[in-house]
């Protein structure tokens, strides 16, 4: 479904964003309010794209200038995203794999896993000098192999994607983004709007 009034407003205010005449505070209220939750899914994965220009968690306002200035790559992929929007193409891009149990698991090792082990083996190593070995040993030793699993996990097993990202990477041109093909993209950049 394309939202005409979405599409020319995101498409405006896109502009204004990247060119610095808009605040990262103003595309906030704008995204939230209007295009996060957009029937149009062009309006919601483009609004998702300029909302991920800047960062949310600072104090103040600020705009996309002097050292919060887009690359030239961010600046051509917004110029394609204003195309795509003022076209009446139906985005066509397939969603991209979550992996939410990957990065659940990465968080868990990450926040609990290696600080816990850490905190755990120094408390436990000075035991091991004690008469109680065997009770000290006890605890050493999970802690040992959870400190392990958790380096593992947050170190080597990120270098590795999935089966499902791969087959997504291999089924998308990123040079066309939010086009589908690169052949939709020159012919709209040859024709215009269309």
């Amino acid at each position: 479904m394309i939202d005409r009034s979405q599409r020319d407003k995101l498409s405006q205010d896109l502009r204004r964003l990247v060119t610095g005449r808009m605040s990262n505070d103003d595309f906030d209220d704008v995204y939230y309010e209007e295009y996060e939750s957009s029937y149009d899914v062009a309006v919601r994965e483009i609004g998702g794209f300029g909302y991920g220009l800047y960062s949310s968690d600072v104090l103040f306002p600020y705009r996309l200038k002097g050292r919060h200035r887009v690359s030239v790559d961010v600046r051509q992929m917004a110029c394609r995203c204003v195309l795509f929007l003022r076209s009446d193409r139906e985005y066509k891009w397939p969603p991209m794999p979550t992996e939410s149990g990957r990065r659940f698991l990465w968080a868990l090792c990450f926040n609990l896993g290696l600080p816990g082990s850490i905190a755990m083996l120094l408390i436990c190593t000075p035991l091991l000098a004690t008469k109680d070995k065997t009770f000290a040993a006890s605890l050493v030793i999970p802690s040992v192999i959870v400190l392990a699993y958790s380096i593992w996990v947050i170190f080597g097993s990120r270098r590795r994607e999935s089966p499902e990202w791969q087959s997504w990477k291999n089924t998308v041109v990123y040079d066309a983004w939010p086009f589908y093909r690169l052949d939709d993209l020159n012919r709209a950049r040859t024709r215009g709007t269309t």
